[in-house]
Parts: structure tokens; sequence; C-alpha cells
């Protein structure tokens, strides 16, 4: 059955007629703007070429739209046609019918140049979407879904590979791509961390294999190693196989270099400007770091690589290294013997302290004339003298400028010091240093020669501007300092007394030790101990001018959180009475509105407050037995506020059949400590065995049942300390 074409179908064939010819415009006034912007792209027409292109793409969009508008004039012309109702395929014609017209093409000839266009177009793959343009920029370019990376860029990309990894992709990538991506290497980590997970791999890499990857990795700028915790000499002769590896392939790029110039070319190039490589190793940093995250290991495993190579017959020359950190003496040790390691140019030079020696450094020491930065990672300042007097005689150090840190210890000689700061200024080091940072745990009157020499060598050796900067530096978590020393620094020197104030200022622990001669020297507490927390004093009777010294030390002390009444010499019995006399005067001291319970500027200020305090005392249990009066009235004593009371049994009695005397004694106290408003826990600690066995059965038999009341107190009884707590 055939269709016949209506009115209305004549209508819209002609509108898709037009819509065509108005898409062919489109098409050849977007290809004639194309061209035109390209024009204008050559000959520099940025402002042009801006605006044709701003033209293109709005054409692009009206050739989209007028596409669409004739997918929507076809779809009429289809339902335009008449369709008998009982002829299915009619419909099927109908619709080629209205396609036919829609295509239909206007009689008139195209010119060369849109026909050349149409052709190609038509020739082009066409993409089985229709891409959705953002109005105002021209389309993406779609180009070929992958690109063919040239041998250098594979270099590029494989050069961030460990050896391992490149060794698996040896085969796919060629050995082109393979030694130019191991040239690319300018950082290298010998990785012996569980993390890193490449351990095992170092570790069976032979010796000889690590000696290759030194010298196919030619410009190695730093090389790190990452040894395991407490085996410093891991894969020792791994890293020491690569570094020689890399010195002997830098000499032979040289030499090869140089004998394909010739003497003439190679004048001529030096004449230009265009030197040869140097024959030196590239490596220019030697870092090392410990995993310490790992479980420690212990170095008795013969098979892994821990042994240097044999010595290599001509020295290695290592003139580019600039900066060793963080070597331990095992380490070090490789250089020890016939193995000449050149290295004149190093400026930093810090050690690590292991089961190595610090003699074991010496081949390190030999060329300092440029060190600028050195640390002997020992604890001690004999070390650092001992390496420091390493060098030759005519070795000047004056290009140093760091140290390192000097640890005090209060075993070590004063004439050390002296000695070093005599050998530093021997060898040209003279107020050059930038820094000279002061460590320690614990400073006490035996420091004070070491304070003196200190403050001579910091003054001989610090540039006049480091000299007023802080020094100090804390390490340990409880910095203990003895009170003594705030009034033995005011006729020194000021370099001594800067030292000692700023001790002063970051100790944690304030001790007295009965030395004093002025027991108000620290009165003024705030100005010297800031951050301190804890007071310590003899548990011994004390004058009362020297008891209210003492309290207006510790009233003043602005963080001051708990007070200890020890004595390492002896256990007093009259512990408590003396601990009760101090603490009632350091309530009278606090309330003249100066102590830490009046506010932040020592003004009293009503409605503040009082700290809450917290008291260790140690006595003797005949001390418990007979002179525990003062702590069992603890409640009727005019006391700063205390919120825990801990008292250390320090010995024994001598007869068994005091025991039970005792612990109605020792329960006493404790009943008498925990009952003053303000006290949350109060225990006794022994520290006799003896004693110990007799205490917890007496409590066992009579005190096990207690918690089981419903009372205001628990009584419990954990290891050695019996403890009563308020419930909460």
């Amino acid at each position: 059955m055939s269709a016949q074409t209506t009115p209305s179908g004549t209508m819209i064939s002609k509108l898709c007629t037009d819509a065509s010819l108005l898409r062919e415009g489109l098409q050849r006034l977007q290809t004639d703007a194309q061209r035109s912007c390209e024009t204008y792209q050559r000959d520099g027409g940025g402002v042009a070429e801006a605006s044709l292109s701003y033209a293109v793409s709005q054409v692009s969009v009206a050739e989209a739209a007028v596409a669409g508008a004739m997918d929507s004039l076809t779809a009429m012309a289809a339902m335009a046609l008449p369709q008998p109702m009982d002829d299915v395929s009619a419909s099927a014609a109908a619709a080629a019918a209205a396609a036919a017209v829609a295509i239909e093409v206007p009689p008139e000839e195209p010119d060369a140049e849109s026909s050349a266009v149409v052709e190609e177009e038509e020739g082009a793959p066409t993409p089985s979407f229709r891409l959705v343009h953002t109005s105002g920029k021209p389309p993406p370019n779609s180009g070929p879904p992958s690109l063919r990376l040239s041998p250098d860029e594979l270099a590029c990309v494989f050069g961030f590979y460990q050896p391992s990894e490149l060794t698996r992709v040896a085969t796919t990538i060629g050995k082109t791509v393979f030694g130019w991506a191991a040239k690319r290497y300018t950082h290298l980590t010998i990785d012996g961390s569980d993390k890193g997970g490449v351990r095992q791999q170092w570790e069976r890499m032979p010796l000889e294999v690590a000696h290759r990857w030194g010298q196919r990795a030619a410009n190695i700028a730093h090389l790190h190693v990452i040894y395991k915790n407490q085996a410093s000499r891991w894969c020792r002769g791994t890293w020491v196989a690569l570094i020689e590896g890399n010195a002997e392939a830098r000499k032979a790029m040289r030499a090869k270099r140089k004998e394909r110039q010739g003497g003439a070319a190679a004048a001529a190039a030096a004449a230009r400007g265009q030197d040869l490589p140097s024959a030196a190793s590239s490596i220019k940093v030697l870092s090392f770091e410990e995993d310490i995250d790992d479980e420690p290991h212990h170095y008795d495993d013969q098979t892994l690589p821990v042994d240097p190579l044999p010595l290599s017959p001509p020295p290695v020359d290592l003139s580019a290294l600039e900066e060793v950190h963080n070597m331990p003496y095992g380490c070090a040790a490789v250089r020890k013997g016939r193995r000449v390691w050149q290295t004149p140019s190093v400026r930093a030079m810090t050690f690590k302290e292991d089961d190595g020696y610090s003699s074991d450094a010496a081949g390190w020491m030999t060329s300092c004339e440029h060190l600028e930065t050195f640390d002997d990672g020992g604890p001690t300042a004999r070390s650092k003298l001992r390496l420091l007097c390493m060098p030759p005689l005519g070795s000047s150090l004056a290009r140093l400028r760091s140290i390192g840190p000097l640890k005090l210890r209060s075993d070590e000689a004063v004439q050390t010091v002296d000695n070093l700061r005599q050998a530093f200024v021997e060898r040209g080091c003279h107020k050059s240093l930038r820094e000279l940072p002061i460590e320690a745990t614990e400073i006490t009157a035996e420091h004070k020669g070491l304070l003196q020499e200190v403050a001579l060598l910091s003054e001989a050796m610090l540039q006049p501007e480091a000299l007023s900067q802080p020094q100090v530096v804390k390490k340990a978590d409880n910095l203990e300092m003895e009170l003594e020393l705030i009034e033995w620094m005011a006729n020194e020197r000021p370099q001594v007394q800067k030292l000692v104030r700023e001790f002063a200022a970051v100790t944690d622990v304030v001790f007295y030790k009965n030395e004093l001669t002025d027991p108000n020297a620290a009165a003024h507490a705030a100005a010297y101990f800031p951050r301190a927390t804890t007071f310590r004093c003899t548990a011994g009777e004390l004058p009362p001018r020297v008891r209210s010294g003492l309290a207006k030390t510790v009233a003043n002390m602005p963080r001051c959180s708990t007070i200890g009444f020890v004595d390492n010499l002896e256990a007093h019995q009259d512990a408590p009475k003396n601990s009760v006399a101090f603490l009632e005067s350091v309530k009278r001291h606090m309330a003249t509105g100066k102590g830490p319970g009046a506010g932040e500027g020592g003004d009293s200020n009503e409605g503040e407050t009082e700290r809450s305090l917290s008291v260790n005392i140690e006595v003797s249990a005949k001390g418990i037995l007979d002179h525990s009066r003062p702590l069992q009235k603890w409640a009727s004593h005019d006391l700063p506020a205390i919120d825990e009371v801990n008292v250390y049994v320090m010995d024994g009695l001598e007869e068994d059949d005091s025991m039970v005397a005792l612990y109605g004694s020792m329960m006493a106290s404790l009943v008498g400590i925990i009952s003053r408003p303000g006290v949350s826990e109060a225990s006794i600690v022994f520290l006799s065995l003896h004693v110990l066995g007799h205490m917890r059965r007496l409590f066992q038999s009579q005190l096990a049942w207690f918690n089981l009341l419903d009372t205001a107190y628990s009584v419990t009884m954990e290891d050695d300390t019996i403890t009563v707590e308020t419930r909460t």
C-alpha cells in the first residue's frame, strides 16, 4: 500500500528543507570562523582570537539547536502521513518516507569548499552520544583514548620504583628504560622498618648486586637508611656497597667523557664553561633513622650483609658529601682500618649512641675544616671532647656553629669541661657558636663547679648575640633542682646566674637538703619556679626560722600541688608532727594573700578557691606506733586544702607482738586523715615485707567485710597499700 502526502505533510517537508539549509549554513560559518581564529592565533591577535573563539562556541550552540528542531520536524512529518489501521507495515513506510523528506537536499549546487568540509565530516567517526557544551566555552577536544609515552617519559615514571620493584618489570620495559630509570634516582631509602614492607628484599640482596645498583643510580643525592630497633649494623654492607658503586660509576663516567672528547676538545669545553662531570660520588646527604615502632632486634644473624665490602684498591672520592645525620657509632666504624673515604666537604656531622664506641668515628673527624654542625650523641661532655680532639693538629674549627647539647651530670669532672673549652679555642672556635644547649635531669649543689665551667665555656665560644639567648633545654619529665642554688648564685658571675635561673624556670621538683643560710632566699618563688609542681624537704624537725622561710617559698610557688616530707638518710619517728607543723606554716603564709591559693597575681581575692594539695610523708614504723597522734587529729589542725595524703612506712618493728598495736595506730591515722573535709583519699604504704605480711593478715581478718556496709568510705588493700577513699 502506498501513502499519499497531505497538505500538512508538504508544509512540514518544506520546513525540514529550510532547516537543513540553515544547518548547512551554520556549519560553513563555524568552519570559516574556526579557520579565522587559527589565523589570528598564529599572528598573535589575542583579543580577536578570544572574540572569534566565543563566536565559534555560539554558532556551535545554534547548530545543535537547529539539529534538535530537525528531529522534531521529522517526527511531525511521520505523524502527518496517512496510515491504514489494518496495515502495520504502513507505519514503517511512512517513517521512511518522512525521513526521506527530512533529509532531502535542495537542487542548488554547493561550492567546492563546503563539499570538502561535508566529505571530511562524513568520513570522521561519529560518537554514539551527543556532547553537551557549556554556553560560552568551546567544545572539548576529544583526543585519542591513550597516549604512547617516550622512553624518557617512561624512565621518569619508573624512576619512582624501588630497586626490587624495578627489577620485576625490567624484562617488560626493556634494558634502555631500566637503565634510565635507575639513573633517575635522586633519593634512595634502604628501609628496614616493618611499615616499609621491603626489609627482606634488602636483607636478601647480595653485596655485589648492591654495588651494581650503586653504579646504575649514578645521580643519587640523598641516601637514607632506616635500620631495625637496636640493630644499627643492619644491612651495613649494603649501603656501603651502594656508596662505593656510585663513586665508581661517577669516576668511570668522567673518564669516558674525557676520552671521548679528547684533550683539545676538553680544554675548549672547559673554556666555554662546560666542565666534565665530577669524579666524586653524587651523594650529598647520608642519614640514618631507627625504627622505634618495631620490636627490639639484636644483631646475631650472621647471614645478613652487615660487614662492609672488601677494600677497594683506590680511595673512594666522597667530596660531594656535605651532611651526615644520626649516624650510629656502629655504622661509623666502616671507615676503620684500610678503607679510605675522602670527605673533605662535610658541613654537618651528627652521631647517635649505640653499642659501638665513639672512637669508631675517628675516620669521619679527619677532615673537619668545613664543619658547621656537630653532635656526638653521647651522654657526657667527655665523649664530645674525645671526638673534637681527633682532628690532626692544625685543623681549624673556625666554621663551627653548633656542637649539640651539653649534658650536665654530677659525675662529670669539672676539668673535662675546662679541657673542652681549651680544645675549641686552640682550634680557632672562639665566639663563633650560634647556640650551646644545656641539658640535665637534676641540678644539685654538686653541680656548682660544672655550672661555673659551663658559664666560662659559653662566654668563650658563643657569639655575643647568642650569649643572651636561653640555653637550658628541658628533656627530663621530672627535672629536679636543689633550693640552695638560688642562694648560691647571688655571688656568682652573671652567666652563672642566667643558667641557674633558666633551670629554675623549667624545673618540676624543688627540694631542700638542710644547706640554706638564708631561708628566705627563694621567698619570691613565683619569679624563680613558675612551673614547679612539687616541693620536697626533710621529714625531720626544722628550726622555726627555716620552716617559716621554706613554707613561704612553697606558698608562693604558683603551680605547687604536691608536698613531700622525705629523707634519704633515715626514717624519722616525729615525721607526722613535723609535717603538720610545716603545713600549718604554709597555711599562714597563704592567708597573707601571697600564696597559690590567693589568686593569680598574689593578691587575696574573696571567693577564690584555695588550691588542693597532695601530701606524701615518710615515717618509721615506730613513728606510726608511738607518734601518730598528729595524723589521728588531722581534722583539728589549721591546714591548707588537702585532697590526698600518702604515708610511707619505711622500716619494720623488732617485736612481733606490737603488730596488732601498729595496725590499730595505722587504721586510726587513716580514719583521722579521711575525716577532714576535702580529703578524698588516704593511704599507707608498707615497704617492709615483714610488716606487710602481718598487716595483710590483720586486714583480711578484720576489715575485709567493711566494704559490704553502707558507709561513706571504702577500705581496700592492694599489694602493699591500704587505702581509704570517700565514696562518690
